[in-house]
């Protein structure tokens, strides 16, 4: 699943279901509660930086967040 959508986004630049979460940071959704989260760090370039299922939601878009802030100080 995962690798077919990092295909069509990086061959269609289509996201498919995506929210965005504020603060640079946007998920891909899936209908069985897959998650990955991501930011835009240029016009074309996306930092992918954590996976997981809805069930783990809270902890992992609160580690996203984390890892934009120390990557923004890098």
């Amino acid at each position: 699943h995962i690798a077919l959508r990092m295909n069509k986004i990086e061959y269609d630049e289509h996201f498919g279901d995506v929210k965005y979460l504020g603060n640079k940071l946007s998920e891909l959704r899936w209908k069985n509660g897959l998650r990955v989260y991501f930011s835009r760090t240029g016009e074309r370039m996306l930092l992918f930086l954590i996976g997981g299922n809805k069930n783990e939601q809270k902890k992992n878009i609160k580690k996203a967040r984390i890892l934009i802030s120390r990557y923004a100080d890098s």
